[in-house]
C-alpha cells in the first residue's frame, strides 16, 4: 500500500497504489504460484471526491518495478526468479476507485 498526497504528487513520488496477493495453482498440478493485483487508488485526502475529481488522478499505464525486472529476468534466462506466467495490464471502469486508473495483474 502507497499512498501519497498532493506534495508528493508534485514531487514525481506518486501514484497512489494498493497490492493484494493470492496463492494459487491449476487444477490437478501441486505446484502453488501467485497472483498479485496491482490497483491505483486515490491520493490522501481525495477519497470522498466525485468519480470525475477522482479520475483527473488516473494513469493508465504505469510500470511497477517488480513487472519489469520480472519480465527482463526472463529473457534474460533466470532460473532462479520467480517464472512470470502472464500479466495482463487494464484500466479501471468509470465506477473504480480511481476511473481511468491503472490496475495491473502479474501471475
Amino acid at each position: 500500500f502507497h499512498r501519497v498526497d498532493e506534495v508528493d504528487v508534485a514531487r514525481k513520488l506518486g501514484p497512489s497504489w494498493a497490492t493484494i496477493e493470492f496463492e494459487c495453482y491449476r487444477e490437478n498440478d501441486l505446484k502453488k504460484g501467485v497472483m498479485r493485483i496491482y490497483l491505483q487508488v486515490p491520493n490522501l485526502k481525495t477519497d470522498f471526491r466525485t468519480p470525475h475529481r477522482r479520475a483527473e488522478q488516473a494513469i493508465a499505464s504505469p510500470t511497477h518495478l517488480e513487472i519489469e525486472s520480472l519480465k527482463k529476468l526472463q529473457l534474460m534466462g533466470s532460473t532462479v526468479a520467480p517464472k512470470l506466467l502472464a500479466v495482463h495490464q487494464d484500466k479501471q471502469s468509470d465506477t473504480g476507485s480511481v476511473p481511468g486508473g491503472y490496475i495491473n495483474y502479474l501471475v
